[in-house]
């Protein structure tokens, strides 16, 4: 799992240096528009991120002195539990630097320029296949990281891991409303009294017995789900709290 983090961690820190090391005279300096002359409506705003260029470099440092920590931790996970736990923190942090000082950005400006690729394409009659979204993914990834990676032949493919890009209409809300459901249900059948427990029982069974014999919401409101009430995403905080809860008293044994 180290070594796994590792490769990873070192690939977005390999592409961060290489988009902020000059270009050497080797290489073209690319044909660029200077930011301070292109309208506000066509630039990201990207202060909600970092409030300054000052505070992402001090991101940098940051992640440039965990790399080197996180390296000396390679071989010493069999030291027992803290320091895996060590291990995971530290790579946990490093993915969330790594995705506030690149990751997401870089994400986003493929997604988008993606979108434009097969908007035009659809436009021009030109059939979207899994070819041509592999081929344009393919194309963005390499023009946009240059020569400081190498990719595989499956890095184009990256589209595929988010259905909703291009099979799963509303997927994001879909997974939201059933995951709060779920909460709300598995609440009323663990908790209360136990003939609330045995009704909440048999009203998922039906449920699942239902089929698609109605609109969602109505034969969630069967189950004992109303979605345009509050209850159900307050069963899903409320789950998370206990969860907290429980690692909270994982992590003191741990460190006790």
């Amino acid at each position: 799992m180290l070594s796994r983090r590792l490769r990873t961690a070192t690939s977005y820190l390999m592409t961060i240096l290489a988009i902020l090391t000059p270009a050497t005279s080797a290489l073209a300096t690319p044909d660029t528009l200077d930011r301070d002359k292109i309208d506000s409506e066509f630039k990201w705003d990207l202060s909600d991120i970092y409030d300054n260029w000052d505070s992402r470099e001090d991101d940098m440092v940051k992640m440039e002195g965990l790399m080197a920590d996180y390296t000396s931790l390679q071989g010493t996970l069999n030291q027992g539990p803290k320091q895996i736990l060590k291990a995971n923190r530290m790579g946990d942090e490093l993915g969330q630097l790594a995705s506030k000082l690149y990751r997401f950005a870089a994400l986003q400006s493929v997604t988008n320029t993606a979108d434009n690729e097969i908007s035009a394409r659809v436009q021009q009659g030109v059939p979207i296949t899994a070819d041509v979204l592999t081929q344009i993914y393919t194309e963005l990834w390499e023009g946009q990281h240059g020569e400081a990676a190498t990719f595989d032949e499956y890095y184009g493919s990256t589209w595929t891991r988010i259905p909703h890009f291009y099979n799963s209409p509303f997927y994001v809300y879909q997974y939201a409303t059933c995951y709060a459901s779920s909460a709300q249900i598995y609440q009323t059948i663990t908790s209360g009294s136990a003939n609330d427990r045995q009704t909440a029982v048999h009203r998922y069974l039906n449920l699942l017995k239902s089929g698609g014999n109605d609109h969602p919401m109505k034969q969630l409101k069967k189950a004992g789900v109303d979605l345009s009430k509050a209850d159900a995403f307050e069963a899903v905080i409320k789950n998370l709290d206990g969860l907290v809860t429980q690692l909270e008293e994982v992590l003191e044994d741990l460190e006790g």
